[in-house]
C-alpha cells in the first residue's frame, strides 16, 4: 500500500513512483480532499471513550492484558 498526502496550492502536479511489489499488478489510484476541520491535533479527553466497550469485552480484554503481563520474563531472575 502506498499513500501520498499532497498540498495541491504548492504543486498540483503529481509524480507517483511505485514500490517494486506494486510494479506490473493493476492497481487503483484515489483521490480526494482532506476535510480540514476533521484534522485535529488537540487531545481528546479519555472520559470521551467512557462506555464505548462493553463490560464483557472489557473483561476479556482485561484478561488478556494480565495473561500477556504474566508472561513477560523476568530479566533480573531469566524466567
Amino acid at each position: 500500500m502506498l499513500r501520498k498526502i499532497i498540498n495541491t496550492k504548492e504543486d498540483p502536479t503529481l509524480v507517483l513512483d511505485l514500490p517494486k511489489n506494486l510494479r506490473g499488478r493493476r492497481i487503483e489510484i484515489l483521490a480526494f480532499a482532506i476535510d480540514e476541520d476533521a484534522i485535529s491535533d488537540k487531545k481528546i479527553p479519555a472520559g470521551t471513550f467512557a462506555g464505548t466497550l462493553s463490560h464483557s469485552d472489557a473483561d476479556e480484554l482485561r484478561k488478556h492484558i494480565e495473561q500477556s503481563r504474566n508472561e513477560w520474563s523476568d530479566p533480573f531472575t531469566n524466567k
